[in-house]
């Protein structure tokens, strides 16, 4: 996984992940990692189904449906 900061303190994009997948833990607590650190996640050109969505928003948490 590549992290590019975007601007100073706030946002980051994400690299080399493929959010369709089943992540490891290694790479959900790398994650969770980097939007601790920058406070904003961003993932380019990801084709989620919303189940896949949802899978992938709860390896961060509890999502407010």
């Amino acid at each position: 996984m590549i992290i590019r900061q975007i601007a100073g303190a706030l946002g980051a994009e994400l690299h080399g992940v493929d959010l369709t997948q089943t992540l490891t833990s290694d790479v959900q607590q790398a994650i969770r990692a980097a939007l601790l650190q920058h406070q904003v996640i961003f993932f380019r050109d990801q084709d989620l189904a919303p189940d896949q969505f949802m899978r992938f928003a709860h390896t961060l948490g509890q999502p407010v449906e």
